[in-house]
């Protein structure tokens, strides 16, 4: 239900108001991983051959999705055509759920979970709201900065 409601309904608000600059190809229908290192190849290529300085900046966040606010980002997402109820929803669900670790050996019987004594903060890899939400982060910073 997350995935559809973050990934179909508000990621396609945002592409259809064209909210999104170019710059941002994550979490983005009809854009592969490969359009951005062709971009990248494409650039250093043009400034070798016209022999012109070039900086880059990368800027990868990592553990962005354990590092979410879901309170605050509930509230970021609905501008974006997410509804209230589905905040609410995604936001009981994140205090309900049991987290349990998958490695080879299989599943752990063991869980964790967000309680008063141990706080999990972020909506956590796997989740099939973390890269709608962090597209929506990034569109925001990047128009503040």
């Amino acid at each position: 239900m997350t995935k559809y409601l973050w990934e179909k309904k508000m990621v396609w608000n945002v592409e259809k108001f064209e909210v999104i600059g170019d710059e941002q190809f994550g979490s983005r229908p009809h854009k592969a991983c490969i359009d951005v290192v062709m971009r990248k190849m494409l650039t250093f290529l043009y400034a070798h051959q016209t022999h012109t300085w070039l900086i880059t900046l990368d800027n990868d966040a990592t553990s962005c999705f354990d590092r979410q606010l879901t309170k605050f980002f509930s509230i970021v997402c609905q501008p974006f055509g997410l509804p209230k109820h589905a905040c609410c929803l995604f936001l009981e669900i994140c205090c309900e759920i049991h987290y349990h670790v998958k490695t080879n050996n299989g599943i752990s019987e063991v869980f964790y979970k967000h309680c008063k004594d141990f706080l999990i903060f972020g909506s956590v890899q796997g989740n099939g709201a973390s890269a709608p939400i962090w597209l929506v982060v990034t569109v925001i910073l990047m128009k503040v900065f």
